[in-house]
């Protein structure tokens, strides 16, 4: 993330308020998840969904900064590792049957 968008990102956290945001960042998440529906059915588009991810995105660094950046890296790097081995059993489980 540039500088400039950091400082929005602090902005808008300081203008509307964290509860506010997170009640938005709520908002985004359902629509996107309406985004993916309608995508999955074919009634939405690709741009569709991009749109919402975005907003998403946008989202998602507020909580970051509301939530703690550390605890949100360490979490994700935990995550990450987890997919990594939930794969290698896929791959195991395809080469033997």
């Amino acid at each position: 993330m540039t500088s400039a968008q950091d400082k929005i990102i602090t902005d808008a956290l300081a203008t509307f308020g964290p509860e506010h945001q997170i009640d938005k960042c709520i908002e985004e998440c359902g629509e996107l998840i309406a985004a993916l529906t309608r995508y999955r059915d074919g009634r939405a588009t690709v741009e569709d969904v991009v749109d919402e991810l975005s907003d998403v995105g946008v989202m998602r660094r507020q909580m970051v900064k509301i939530f703690g950046p550390a605890a949100v890296e360490r979490r994700t790097a935990e995550k990450m590792e987890r997919l990594a081995a939930l794969i290698e059993e896929r791959k195991e489980e395809n080469s033997h049957g």
